[in-house]
């Protein structure tokens, strides 16, 4: 896994372009097909550059009618150098959208072409100024106009004894008589004392306002002649975050602190209002949002002994509220303002974990892990009766045995306690505990012609809600499974093996007394599943094929032991594989299998499914 960096919101980054990949996959399960399509490549030489990036996305849905959607970004950008410190290019992207189904946004497209240039005052240091031209289309109206604005990106810069970073962007769209804009802007100060100490300061500022069409009634369409309302969204953000390491004890002790504070508005505007039908309706809102983050992790490494302890809190306050309109009388601004007040929350969570392995001799290890969590949840208005408190604990106990150079065995214990209490009478019903407990243990087994590996799992799930008594809507319940899961693998020689992969599930649920802690069983399931297949290799091709089969019953108890079948799900019929490799440069792959479908009413059906894909790494 990876994390993003910053340079993937800047067009005009050669970073976004440089891996060369493309790849293609086709999927049919049940009755859902899905095609994806992945390309991305760049080519960098002495005085130019270019750089193609698409993506592409078609689902169709089968059932009483068919839907199909179809979703496709296409980037394709060009430079060339003129001087060592100025470079220019074409930056061109297309958008599509096309959903048949009957919705608000069925069909949608966005097009730029933009021309820019790259200046590079000194090493490390871009800024890129663009003109160009926009054509959008939303809820069948099209509007063009141009698009403007400049990028900013840095490296790490020096600055005596810290480092320095900046990425930061404006673009405006002037598409009349709609106006969107974006603004981005992240400083981070790198700060580094001897080698124990490194501290990361960040500022980050963002803001963000897009114009939507939706469909106006007729009134306001003969009122102001227009066939759309426009609603605008304008999010603007502020972020402070501090983050500061230690090292210790022979890197062996690292201490991590991090705090953040984050203030967010957002505001949602109507562009077409008649004020000759007023209503609370009419006015605007804006949210407020403030939160605060303090996290810290302390970790310890030995050769024995490793341990990482962590802590959360954060705060968060967000508030709704109307915009007060003049043309609009002030009674419907009270009456809008205690709307908006139901929505307002508090919200304080707070948690504390830790996770420990002790290496005991050379064979053994014992891994423990902990969580508690609290949340409590407040909301000011006296309407609202959301008011809840939450505690979340969990363990884990896991033992781990090598017993010889082919064989490990584990054993693990786990289980959680999750109490929900809400604070009013109105929806105190859903008061409840939910206890699980899972105890499994199991096996891997590795040699030259035979490899798999086998767990057993035990569970049961008891969720307990407090006034049962006074609700007969509210009945606690337990739920119990036991798991049997296999994967295996026999090589009968180098180029041919057998794959197995299946699962036993017998589940049971009834209702659940925790007083006396007794339950009286109402429902049975049993899920059985096996993949197995045959494997022949022939240098860089794999040929596979087996059986497939699945069957769900399900059932219903009569006097406590007795088991009545209801419904019966079966599934099986042949499976096959193709992999093939060229040059270690081109993956193909396809999977497919026949289904032959039976239920309890004798209903028969057959369905195939199957999935293709192509990876080529350019």
């Amino acid at each position: 896994m990876f994390a993003q960096s910053a340079n993937d919101s800047l067009k005009f980054a050669e970073e976004t372009y440089s891996q060369n990949v493309y790849s293609s996959s086709y999927n049919k399960k049940l009755n859902v097909n899905s095609l994806k399509l992945f390309l991305n490549y760049g080519f960098q030489s002495d005085d130019y550059f270019l750089g193609v990036n698409e993506e592409f996305n078609s689902t169709v849905l089968k059932s009483s009618t068919k839907n199909i959607r179809d979703e496709q970004r296409l980037s394709i950008i060009g430079e060339t150098g003129i001087t060592n410190y100025l470079r220019t290019g074409i930056y061109v992207d297309n958008y599509i959208y096309s959903d048949d189904r009957s919705i608000a946004i069925n069909k949608a497209f966005d097009s730029k072409a933009d021309i820019y240039l790259k200046i590079i005052p000194m090493e490390g240091l871009k800024l890129t100024p663009f003109l160009g031209y926009i054509s959008n289309e939303q809820s069948g109206e099209i509007n063009n106009g141009l698009n403007y604005g400049a990028e900013l990106s840095t490296k790490r810069i020096k600055l005596s004894d810290q480092f320095f970073t900046a990425n930061g962007f404006f673009r405006n769209e002037d598409i009349s008589p709609r106006k969107n804009f974006d603004r981005f802007l992240k400083l981070d100060l790198e700060s580094r004392l001897e080698n124990d100490f490194q501290n990361l300061i960040s500022v980050q500022y963002s803001s963000q306002k897009k114009d939507f069409y939706f469909t106006a009634d007729s009134i306001l369409s003969e009122k102001f002649n227009v066939n759309n309302n426009i609603q605008s969204r304008n999010e603007t953000i502020y972020s402070i975050r501090d983050n500061l390491n230690f090292t210790a004890f022979r890197n062996r002790l690292f201490l991590n602190l991090r705090g953040r504070l984050d203030w967010r508005e957002i505001e949602r505007n109507t562009r077409y209002k008649d004020f000759n039908r007023p209503s609370a309706s009419l006015l605007d809102t804006r949210i407020s949002e403030l939160k605060i983050q303090l996290n810290s992790d302390l970790q310890y490494r030995s050769d024995w002994f490793n341990s990482d302890l962590r802590f959360f809190i954060e705060e968060e306050d967000e508030k709704h509220e109307p915009v007060r309109i003049e043309e609009l009388d002030n009674i419907f601004f009270e009456e809008r303002l205690e709307d908006e007040k139901r929505k307002n929350n508090i919200s304080n969570l707070a948690t504390i974990s830790s996770n420990s392995s002790f290496r005991i001799g050379d064979n053994d290890l014992l891994n423990i892990s902990l969580l508690h969590r609290k949340l409590i949840y407040d909301t000011p208005s006296s309407d609202n009766f959301d008011d809840r408190d939450e505690l979340l604990s969990i363990f884990s106990l896991k033992y781990l045995k090598k017993i010889n150079a082919l064989f490990d065995f584990f054993v693990q214990l786990e289980g959680n306690v999750n109490h929900v209490v809400y604070l009013f009478s109105e929806r105190s019903g859903n008061n409840n505990i939910r206890r699980v407990l899972k105890l499994s243990a199991g096996g891997d087994y590795r040699t030259k012609s035979l490899i798999t590996f086998n767990e057993v799992e035990i569970s049961a799930n008891y969720t307990v809600y407090d006034f049962e008594q006074l609700n007969p809507n509210l009945r606690s319940f337990v739920f119990r499974q036991f798991a049997f899961r296999d994967s295996s693998t026999v090589n009968f020689s180098e180029r041919i093996s057998l794959k197995i992969n299946g699962y036993l599930k017998l589940s049971e649920q009834g209702d659940f007394s925790w007083s006396n802690f007794s339950s009286k069983p109402e429902r049975y399931l049993r899920e059985t599943f096996l993949d197995a297949m045959i494997n022949r290799r022939y240098y860089n091709l794999n040929l596979g094929i087996g059986f497939r089969y699945f069957s769900l019953g399900t059932f219903r108890f009569r006097n406590l032991s007795e088991k009545t079948k209801i419904a019966e799900y079966l599934s099986y019929g042949p499976i096959t594989e193709i992999y093939f490799r060229i040059r270690n440069k081109i993956d193909i792959g396809f999977r497919g299998w026949f289904e032959f479908i039976s239920t309890e009413s004798n209903e028969k059906k057959e369905l195939t499914n199957f999935s293709l894909n192509l990876t080529w790494n350019i």
